[in-house]
């Protein structure tokens, strides 16, 4: 147990675990407010506490958690974030994440009316007779409107949701989609050329959540680049996570873009056993605003400790506030785990106007969908069905459905056959979905592959299917109908867009949605006005009652491909 060589005074004390903690960079202003906080404990005779209490409170400092020198005027930053109402209409994209590789050929299947032959029967040859669903399974719908070999598609009846949507025009499937560094087919070399170890879990995920083969903006994800630029732009964003997703939500750092977690259940209250009453108010000082020439790393460390203590602030306001919660909910999965998760989502939705935001994104998972032993992803499917089932119904209750998309991802599809245990193993391509109100529903995009057989140029070792079509196909498309017009923010937000046609592989917003704005070929010029970067204001003795959004770093004018 640590104990100070000398404690005849708190200077002492201090002068000691300055050297140790800090190497003797702890500011004079931090050193000052510290020994005020400690002093009064350490004249009452309680010495081991005013030591304790010391080293708290250095612990939180940026001169801890930096090597810079650290300019502080302990002035709280007062995050006021958005002070007013956004200009453009809400918007949101709820990326619907099943984490362990979906059995996505038993979601999407050809049934009828093929320009090659019976594709349902070469689907029945490829996926065996234990893993092929039988017609009966299927719901089938027209697919004659889509550039598909086959006119007639079914879906899993246990995703039975999805062929309602498509025939109400309000979905998309996404054939053999997946990461791809460019187009390859099995004649190339496709493992060398392909930056990405394939078939893996945490290498496909990471990979799903970054779309930055090459990592050009390395440590950043697709969506938390394309909120970067959304902010730029004028509009007011927010990134948020239901029990995964922080990687795909996480933007530039320089940006300083928060990203939160959202829960059905408060955030657990800080410091529940304190050494200090209302240490976070002392730490709010030590991370107080700095001087115009403060170290950035020291800049860096106490912006986001302030920014992180207005979020949970935030959330313990609007978890207190009924008015944000679902009264009714259904059931789906016994209101936890996907269900909840979804739920989670609908609620924070609800205080948007409160947040004072119009851009969101958020990212829900549903675990389980690795199956090596046994075809189990029907259950999957049926329980993903009745999550989405229960939060579309609530969107349409909050009448957000027009102004929600949902999109629906993996690690990769799977193996067409079964392997020895009865289950399929990791592969590439997959089929996917994109559902909403303002979906141009009602069509298959990129191609099924036909055959389903080794003879397909893009059939691999294993029954894997190399993808037709890329991530960054649907990416561009969305990040369009969120607002990034501009071919240099859309090339910086997608770095590996221009690996690929932009009016033969990519989808634009007009392709995706019944109000996209984009061809292919171009853009209209569509700004909103900058939020103002929020002010800082004199410390108050205790945290305001009503924590306002997180703030707006100062805006660039003219955003660059390379901000």
């Amino acid at each position: 147990e640590y104990w100070p060589v000398s404690t005849a005074s708190v200077d002492d004390i201090l002068d000691e675990l300055g050297i140790l903690l800090t190497s003797g960079r702890l500011g004079d202003k931090n050193r000052a407010l510290i020994k005020s906080i400690v002093q009064p404990e350490y004249d009452s005779g309680n010495v081991a506490k005013a030591v304790r209490m010391a080293q708290q409170l250095i612990f939180s400092t940026p001169e801890f958690h930096s090597t810079s020198v650290n300019r502080n005027l302990n002035d709280v930053r007062e995050l006021t974030g958005y002070e007013e109402p956004p200009a453009a209409p809400y918007r949101a994209v709820v990326v619907f994440m099943m984490i362990g590789g979906a059995g996505s050929f038993n979601l999407l299947v050809p049934t009828g009316g093929c320009a090659s032959g019976d594709q349902y029967q070469e689907y029945v040859a490829a996926r065996g007779p234990t893993h092929s669903l039988p017609m009966a399974n299927l719901t089938q719908f027209s697919a004659a409107s889509s550039d598909q070999d086959c006119d007639t598609f079914g879906v899993n009846k246990e995703f039975n949701i999805l062929a309602h949507l498509y025939d109400n025009n309000e979905a998309i499937f996404f054939a053999n989609t997946g990461i791809l560094a460019k187009k390859i087919t099995k004649h190339d070399d496709w493992y060398d050329e392909t930056p990405i170890q394939l078939f893996a879990h945490n290498t496909m995920v990471h990979e799903y959540y970054r779309g930055d083969p090459y990592q050009v903006n390395a440590n950043t994800g697709v969506f938390g680049r394309i909120l970067d630029k959304l902010k730029l732009l004028g509009y007011h964003t927010s990134a948020n996570g239901a029990g995964a997703g922080s990687m795909m939500l996480t933007g530039d750092q320089q940006y300083n873009n928060p990203v939160s977690g959202v829960s059905t259940k408060a955030p657990s209250p800080l410091n529940e056993d304190p050494t200090i009453e209302n240490i976070y108010e002392v730490v709010k000082q030590l991370n107080g605003v700095g001087e115009a020439n403060n170290a950035v790393m020291s800049e860096t460390w106490s912006s986001r400790v302030a920014t992180a203590l207005f979020e949970h602030e935030q959330m313990h306001e609007i978890a207190s506030m009924p008015e944000f919660n679902v009264d009714s909910y259904g059931d789906g999965d016994g209101g936890g785990g996907t269900s909840g998760r979804f739920q989670a989502v609908i609620e924070f939705m609800k205080s948007r106007n409160y947040r004072k935001v119009n851009r969101e994104v958020y990212v829900v998972k549903q675990d389980g969908y690795d199956h090596h032993g046994g075809n189990n992803v029907n259950d999957k499917f049926r329980t993903a069905n009745n999550a989405l089932d229960d939060f579309i119904t609530a969107l349409k209750e909050e009448n957000l459905w027009e102004s929600t998309t949902i999109v629906m991802g993996s690690d990769f599809g799977r193996s067409m056959g079964a392997n020895s245990n009865g289950g399929s193993d990791h592969a590439w391509g997959g089929n996917y979905l994109m559902v909403g109100g303002s979906v141009k529903g009602g069509q298959i995009l990129g191609r099924y592959p036909q055959p389903m057989s080794p003879e397909n140029d893009y059939w691999i070792r294993g029954g894997r299917f190399i993808p037709t079509s890329p991530w960054e196909a649907v990416w561009n498309g969305i990040a369009q109908w969120m607002g990034v017009l501009n071919e240099d923010d859309l090339d910086w937000a997608l770095p590996n867009r221009a690996s690929f046609n932009k009016c033969g592989d990519l989808f634009s917003d007009m392709d995706l949605f019944v109000n996209g704005v984009c061809t292919c070929a171009e853009c209209p010029d569509l700004t909103w006005a900058p939020t103002p970067p929020p002010t800082t204001v004199q410390p108050t003795p205790a945290p305001t009652p009503e924590p306002t959004p997180a703030p707006t770093p100062a805006p660039m004018s003219n955003p660059t491909g390379e901000p």
